[in-house]
């Protein structure tokens, strides 16, 4: 078995990878929750994320239930 852990950007990370290439993506995205620069979610990395992921493999995402929510189409409690 090799683990190997790649600390990079999202998309730069994932574009080093084959396509199901990989069993495990542990992430933990930015929450959207500010106004700060380095708080937005990267269009286009859940697609690239599927691209490189086995079939039979798994992706764990820690979130908000706010971030979690919204990408699924739905609004978040707290909105009107």
């Amino acid at each position: 078995m090799t683990i190997r852990i790649i600390t990079a950007d999202v998309l730069d990370g994932l574009a080093q990878l084959g396509d199901e290439s990989v069993d495990c993506i542990v992430t933990d995205p930015p929450y959207e929750e500010t106004s700060l620069d380095w708080d937005k979610v990267p269009a286009g990395w859940l697609p690239e994320a599927r691209r490189v992921l086995k079939k039979t493999g798994s992706m764990w995402v820690f979130g908000s239930m706010r971030s979690m929510v919204i990408p699924c189409g739905r609004r978040p409690m707290s909105a009107k």
